[in-house]
């Protein structure tokens, strides 16, 4: 087994990429299945929508699972590198996330039925295309553990096919397909929702052409040519930005025409929030300005998130009677769709928040003999001190192919407070040239000391009895809030099962087959409230 693969998050994440791939076919038949027979009513909706929503949970868990095994296993100290096979897997999530937004527009207003259709369609293609760029190997990646062109030509083929039918089944349904209202207002949640699936579709299309490009430039000139992450960080850095301000808009604007009472209530109060945090971070030191604006955004998001559940809190104590944790709860069950869409915005959230905190990023590189000590310093401030013991090596036995490790012994203090021990390594495997690196994680809510055992100074004396003397480079990084990610995963995680799970009037529905063809205008996932 390739030494890279041999790691818990490894073992779990292609499954549950898998389960969302696969899940996609379901939505993509409906879809289909409504085009051929011409049933496109509320119907088609009503299945699709919520194994889309499970797709998008095991697609969605299934990159988090990615990003923590390349934190831990690959040895650079990220987590995403916009490598080919990640974005690939991004790009379904994407378009998937866009539908369940724009659903909404079809359910309360008859509108862009052609769109949500097409994503639908669109997805299914991605999770192929996905498929296509791992199993082929034609664009290199460290993700990819395989190189099969036969495979790739009968991918390219079948996507081809699949593509031109979509196309002419949309074509020949277009009669059914018109909308049966138009856009009244720029100041609207159609408007809300419909630039928030516009700057999702450019997300996927920056990431889609920055991935396929090496191959096209390489096909017209003969040149291989690279696209690494300041492209796609610039690109869609802002669209980022833009996505998560409209995570806290879209929900609260109004339906056709929002007045200037409806902006002032529901704004008002968060915009102010956000404007406290930034200037509050500005005082405190805080002197990057993309993280600040990033975070003032996540204020002002969680901000309108907060008074939603109070409002809906207070609201239902008051009229039943209620204590307001059973309110709370009543309130939730009552419209799972609406309340764990919001519960998947604060994961999304802190996700963002996590993000943000990469640009105080400490990265510290030392040469250092046993004995030898070195002071890093926090960007909260505090000081650690790491001294490095010495070297210890042992063979591998035969055991997981693995040659021999060796293992840095490294003691870390905090401001004088003993804080443990860090072991990251060098293994040498059977089945590999390279040095295999594995790091050494502390990691707290507040930051996470990374180190990398970057090199040796002898590698040949380092298997002989001085091994404990060696010297090496050690590599030191002090990462803030990286835990959030994994924190904001399971959030995302949560409010999808209860968006998923029958509320109580759906399950009351399914008893009463009268009644099954009847829909709600219950907002989506996305977190929309009325």
């Amino acid at each position: 087994l390739n030494p890279q693969l041999q790691n818990y998050w490894r073992t779990i994440h292609p499954p549950t990429l898998y389960l969302g791939f696969t899940a996609f076919t379901i939505p993509f038949a409906f879809a289909v299945a409504a085009l051929l027979n011409g049933r496109l009513d509320a119907r088609w909706i009503e299945l699709t929508h919520r194994w889309i929503l499970l797709s998008w949970l095991f697609l969605a868990v299934g990159i988090i699972f990615g990003m923590r095994w390349a934190y831990e296993e690959l040895g650079w100290g990220g987590y995403w590198f916009w490598d080919p096979v990640e974005n690939a897997s991004l790009l379904p999530w994407l378009t998937a996330t866009a539908f369940l937004h724009s659903i909404q527009i079809q359910e309360k207003r008859g509108m862009l039925k052609v769109w949500n259709m097409s994503l639908v369609l669109l997805t299914f293609l991605l999770t192929i295309f996905a498929t296509f760029l791992t199993r082929s190997g034609l664009i290199e990646s460290v993700h990819s553990f395989a190189q099969e062109l036969k495979i790739a030509y009968i991918f390219l083929s079948f996507m081809g096919i699949v593509l031109l039918a979509c196309i002419l089944l949309i074509i020949y349904r277009l009669p059914k397909l018109q909308s049966e209202n138009s856009m009244q207002s720029f100041l609207s949640r159609e408007s809300a929702f419909l630039f928030n699936n516009l700057m999702l579709l450019g997300f996927a299309f920056a990431v889609f052409w920055g991935t396929i490009f090496p191959l096209v430039a390489e096909g017209v000139t003969g040149e291989k040519i690279s696209v690494g992450p300041p492209f796609f960080e610039k690109v869609n850095f802002p669209i980022g930005l833009v996505l998560l301000a409209l995570a806290g808009i879209g929900p609260v604007i109004a339906w056709r025409r929002a007045t200037k009472r409806n902006l002032q209530k529901n704004f008002q109060i968060p915009i102010g929030v956000g404007l406290l945090v930034a200037v509050s971070l500005w005082v405190a030191g805080a002197r990057h300005g993309l993280a600040l604006v990033t975070w003032s955004i996540c204020a002002f998001v969680l901000t309108i998130i907060a008074t939603e559940f109070w409002k809906g809190t207070q609201a239902r104590a008051r009229i039943e009677g209620e204590g307001y944790a059973v309110a709370l709860f009543h309130l939730v069950t009552r419209n799972r769709r609406r309340w764990g869409g919001y519960i998947v915005h604060v994961g999304i959230v802190m996700i963002y928040f996590a993000f943000a905190g990469a640009a105080y990023n400490v990265d510290e590189r030392q040469h250092m003999l046993p004995g030898d000590q070195v002071d890093i310093t926090s960007p909260f401030g505090h000081t650690y001190t790491l001294t490095y013991e010495g070297l210890s090596v042992s063979l591998g036995k035969g055991q997981r192919n693995l040659l021999w490790q060796a293992i840095a012994t490294v003691s870390v203090e905090q401001d004088g407070v003993a804080k443990g021990i860090l072991l990251p390594e060098k293994r040498q495997y059977v089945t590999s040239d390279q040095l295999m690196t594995e790091v050494g994680i502390r990691s707290t809510v507040r930051e996470d000391l990374y180190l990398i055992l970057s090199a040796m100074d002898d590698v040949d004396g380092a298997l002989s009895a001085n091994s404990a003397a060696q010297g090496i480079d050690l590599q030191v990084l002090v990462k803030p809030f990286v835990a959030w990610i994994w924190y904001g995963g399971l959030i995302l995680a949560l409010g999808t099962v209860i968006a998923l799970w029958p509320s109580v009037d759906r399950r009351r529905r399914s008893t009463r087959p009268e009644l099954e063809a009847v829909t709600t205008d219950a907002p989506a996932m996305a977190g929309a409230a009325r």
